[in-house]
């Protein structure tokens, strides 16, 4: 009997890996799954206490609370160097181990940013309902890529990975963990592959903001401080996306 749960187990563990697999090479599509709930969710959509007021203090949580999750990105990939913490879709890599710095705290930073970032936007349609699918998704959908990562990470670094972790979680921070790291921030790294994530979160929050206002008002009418806020990251994102595709100034040798 022993060895026939044994014999489950490890298929079953196979069939998580396959999933890795290919959850890894779609995950930066595999989200929008969630974009029916938040459309659902916003049919019932109400200012907090009926007021425009206390609606804008919430816009301003929700944005906060994504800019920390992209912070959080920031600090992770602004020390990382080359050939690690990358957007690689197709097949995993890593020349090296990340061990210090944000990868003390967790061994994943860069999904824990990402789940910040999407729950400071949900935060907007005021459902914990919403929030609780969302982490039920991100546990399930993280659960299997993490599991194809450490697979890999495992075969390539053998006893250096099996001791970071065991001593480091997996996704909550150990704060008592924090060890420097001895890569230097590097805010081109950052400008150069987080300018995307900024955006998408202030271009998420303005339509959120809209489609909140058409809601209760019933006019769709998109706030002058938030156009404001848009136009200005658009620019942003322009102008670092072709600093990317078109110069070097944007990248820093070993990164």
């Amino acid at each position: 009997m022993s060895l026939e749960l044994e014999s489950r187990g490890a298929m079953l563990k196979e069939d998580m890996v396959r999933q890795g697999d290919w959850l890894f090479r779609w995950r930066g599509y595999l989200p929008l799954a969630i974009v029916p709930v938040v459309l659902y969710e916003f049919r019932h959509y109400r200012f907090p206490m009926n007021s425009e007021f206390w609606a804008g203090v919430l816009e301003i949580v929700c944005l906060a609370v994504s800019l920390s999750g992209l912070a959080i990105r920031a600090l992770t990939v602004g020390h990382a160097p080359a050939g690690t913490s990358g957007r690689i879709t197709k097949n995993q890599k890593a020349s090296q181990l990340n061990t210090t710095g944000m990868y003390s705290l967790c061994r994943n930073p860069l999904y824990l940013g990402n789940f910040v970032m999407v729950s400071g936007l949900l935060l907007f349609l005021q459902s914990p309902l919403t929030l609780a699918l969302l982490a039920m998704f991100f546990w399930i959908y993280y659960e299997r890529i993490i599991l194809r990562e450490e697979e890999f990470l495992r075969e390539k670094f053998g006893d250096e990975y099996l001791r970071w972790t065991e001593r480091t979680p997996v996704i909550f921070p150990r704060f008592s963990n924090w060890e420097k790291t001895s890569f230097p921030f590097s805010a081109r790294t950052v400008l150069r592959r987080e300018y995307s994530g900024f955006f998408c979160v202030i271009a998420v929050m303005t339509l959120f903001q809209a489609i909140g206002d058409w809601t209760v008002k019933k006019e769709f009418v998109i706030d002058t401080g938030w156009a404001v806020i848009f136009s200005l990251s658009l620019i942003v994102y322009l102008t670092l996306r072709t600093l990317k595709k078109k110069t070097r100034i944007l990248h820093a040798p070993g990164r």
